[in-house]
């Protein structure tokens, strides 16, 4: 699965799953309620490309939540449409790439995610709101990941560094 970047992100995708695999709980194929026990994606590749206003998964993010007509993702689906408990999610062994400047990353590991009991307090999820968690969760895994980098700070620090010597060259270039 891959899922592309909103339109003003120079990055071409947000993010691609590598394996996934799962298991039902067969019963559940015949009501309205799919219970799925595990979910497992091995080895997902995910890019967070900042930008003013939000990254490129805030703004997916806020396309889901728009989407479901709401700012807190709980909708009530239509009477027909069937909804899905997933009792055990893990997301691991997945690549982080930042976006620094234009299409330029830096990749990090992503950190591992494990989430459990989406749709188990009521009567389950729709499929988009079960997405809009998992997307929230692995943006917040990234976000977080991308902050505490070393690297990334190193490469922060050589660009305040660069802009402060630019500006004291033009500082003096207005004083001459």
């Amino acid at each position: 699965m891959f899922v592309g970047n909103p339109e003003g992100f120079d990055t071409e995708q947000a993010f691609s799953l590598g394996e996934i695999h799962f298991t039902v709980d067969q019963d559940s194929l015949a009501t309205d309620i799919i219970v799925v026990k595990t979910l497992r994606i091995i080895a997902p590749e995910v890019t967070i490309e900042p930008a003013r206003g939000g990254s490129n998964l805030d703004r997916i993010q806020e396309n889901v939540l728009s989407y479901l007509g709401t700012s807190e993702a709980v909708v009530e689906d239509e009477p027909s449409a069937k909804n899905i408990i997933i009792q055990d999610l893990l997301i691991t062994g997945g690549e982080l790439q930042y976006g620094l400047l234009g299409a330029t990353t830096l990749n990090l590991p992503l950190p591992e995610i494990h989430l459990t009991h989406i749709g188990e307090e009521g009567q389950g999820v729709s499929m988009d709101q079960a997405s809009a968690k998992i997307i929230a969760a692995i943006s917040k895994g990234a976000t977080k990941e991308a902050m505490q980098s070393g690297s990334i700070k190193d490469v922060r620090n050589k660009l305040e560094t660069q802009l402060k010597d630019k500006a004291s060259g033009l500082k003096k270039l207005f004083k001459n």
